[in-house]
């Protein structure tokens, strides 16, 4: 019977710590880029589809390095939820909102987009 509850503990914990590692914020290589329409770019010329492209390119490199920091505040809080004190674990990003996901999604989707646009013109040499 002694061992019996053991073992379900030790369920028990390691559903918690199942259940709250999915709640952490994804890495930013795991982000998948959003569907957006290189139609959208289409019209514009070379040159500005350039200089969008680079303002987009910063953008998901911020977003990246963002939701990376988020992903590893998420790692620590949960070892230390983990192993000290349990309330610790909802200042995860999942539930406070600080994942960009949404956002690097977008951001990732909106290059392509433009890079699809840019092909589709010949690379704009």
């Amino acid at each position: 019977m002694n061992k019996l509850i053991n073992i379900r503990k030790i369920f028990f914990i390691f559903t918690l710590i199942g259940i709250f590692a999915m709640s952490c914020a994804p890495a930013a290589k795991d982000v998948m880029a959003s569907s957006v329409s290189p139609v959208l770019y289409q019209a514009m010329e070379c040159d500005i589809l350039l200089m969008e492209l680079a303002t987009v390119e910063s953008k998901v490199a911020s977003l990246t390095a963002q939701q990376n920091k988020v992903r590893g505040s998420d790692t620590a809080i949960v070892v230390v939820g983990i192993l000290l004190l349990w309330p610790v674990l909802f200042a995860l990003s999942g539930i406070t909102g600080k994942n960009r996901a949404n956002e690097l999604g977008q951001a990732k989707g909106e290059r392509e987009a433009i890079t699809k646009a840019i092909m589709m013109k010949g690379g704009c040499n």
